[in-house]
């Protein structure tokens, strides 16, 4: 059974998916249970719209079969994750106008948080913070990629799913001390001791997202000092099992991305620019425009092999968001 440490998905301007199978993740799932769907995810880059479609059947079908405890958030990570992947990197490339594909996927992504992961009906240890983190974080994200692809969404797209963003982020808030330390902090006890480095720190990662996307402004939820903050306290996550935190914060190009984008739009062209210069020089002994691609996806396939920290291999998706990532960097 391949083995992956935490990388992350290129998202559009709402949301920032991870990806993540580990030993501390995995280390209660019967991987026998899935070994059809799994091999076909991990050749995920290959797969045809038909392929997906089947995979993805297979995970619901196991979820609706009665899967349990670690099974059941393992099905549920597999599966959205599939269709993030295909419905953010493959289906967002193509030329077809239709984005109904891309907005069924992403919501069945959302109504598998909701129908499996809802905390309110899980028991101990499944409704303590680390696996409550999970169905929030799923929930914010996919919603998030919906709303992103939506042509409906300053007509009152999901009005409701969006009042659920906006309690999160009023919820959940961000600030930096006199000293430089960041911290994440909830005032409703629905959240719980919340660990928002889960994946990454993904539900940063979104409100960073959301935050700095002028889109939001229609719902309050625009506020690009905030998103400077939600960025850099995921750029500033640690690997930590217990929370299921898999992969340091620096090992996702969207949290450099998010607070580049965010400075800049305040007009603090340099520093944002410096952001996107931290990233780029882990793969690059001399950053300038324009890049040297192909380098870029060779050091990174070399760093993540050993040559460099906390990544054990690169996944389809860490080339697309390195791709990104030069793209804004030449954008400055």
């Amino acid at each position: 059974m391949k083995k992956a440490l935490l990388c992350s998905i290129a998202v559009l301007s709402f949301s920032g998916l991870g990806m993540a199978q580990t030993e501390e993740f995995s280390a209660n799932v019967d991987f026998s249970k899935f070994e059809d769907q799994d091999n076909m995810f991990w050749d995920r880059e290959n797969l045809t719209e038909a392929d997906v479609d089947a995979t993805l059947a297979g995970y619901d079908k196991l979820l609706k079969s009665g899967l349990s405890g670690d099974d059941l958030f393992y099905a549920v990570y597999q599966a959205n994750k599939l269709a993030a992947y295909y419905g953010d990197h493959v289906l967002s490339l193509t030329d077809k106008k239709d984005i109904s594909k891309r907005i069924a996927l992403f919501s069945d992504c959302e109504k598998r948080a909701e129908n499996y992961l809802d905390p309110k009906k899980m028991n101990a240890p499944f409704n303590t913070a680390p696996y409550v983190a999970q169905f929030y974080a799923w929930k914010l994200q996919c919603m998030a990629l919906r709303a992103e692809v939506s042509n409906d969404i300053v007509k009152g797209f999901i009005a409701a799913e969006l009042k659920l963003i906006k309690d999160v982020s009023l919820k959940l808030d961000v600030n930096m001390a006199a000293d430089g330390s960041i911290s994440v902090t909830t005032s409703n006890k629905t959240f719980g001791d919340l660990p928002p480095c889960f994946d990454g720190g993904s539900i940063m990662r979104t409100m960073a997202g959301i935050m700095s996307n002028k889109k939001a402004e229609t719902f309050g939820l625009y506020n690009l000092e905030k998103a400077v903050l939600w960025s850099e306290a995921a750029l500033r996550v640690k690997k930590d099992a217990a929370s299921f935190c898999f992969s340091d914060g620096t090992n996702f190009f969207n949290n450099f991305i998010y607070k580049s984008d965010a400075l800049a739009a305040l007009g603090r062209t340099s520093e944002a620019k410096d952001v996107l210069t931290q990233a780029l020089k882990r793969y690059l002994p001399t950053v300038a425009a324009p890049l040297d691609r192909a380098a870029l996806i060779s050091n990174l396939e070399a760093f993540s092999s050993g040559a460099g920290d906390g990544l054990e291999e690169m996944l389809p998706e860490q080339k697309v968001e390195l791709m990104d990532l030069a793209n804004a960097y030449e954008a400055l």
